[in-house]
């Protein structure tokens, strides 16, 4: 019914959040890292807390426990998240503007 992944440790590139997401599955996380770029919208498309903070994480649990209305509008949120942002041409694209910076920063060097 909701994913939970309160992690104390930096996440890059968590990967396992647009994957519950896409699944329709509000996510509560620790805002740790990378976390707050896939979940962009706290309270719209999932809920941070900070990390370790084993009250907020119960508050927060409990909070989609109790309002089945709100649960539903953070994994309508979630979906729509993963819709938007983490597409096969969006993921490509943005690869592609990595590969594409690191190689403007070597030709600027002489390399």
């Amino acid at each position: 019914d909701v994913f939970l992944f309160p992690t104390e440790r930096d996440e890059a590139a968590p990967l396992i959040l647009p994957q519950a997401m896409a699944c329709g599955l509000p996510v509560i996380a620790s805002k740790r890292g990378g976390i707050d770029e896939v979940i962009d919208r706290p309270g719209g498309n999932g809920i941070l807390v900070p990390p370790g903070d084993v009250r907020a994480l119960a508050e927060a649990a409990m909070g989609l426990y109790c309002d089945e209305a709100f649960r539903v509008r953070l994994a309508e949120g979630a979906l729509t998240r993963v819709r938007d942002a983490y597409t096969l041409e969006r993921m490509v694209a943005s690869t592609v503007a990595v590969y594409e910076i690191a190689r403007d920063r070597s030709q600027r060097r002489g390399r």
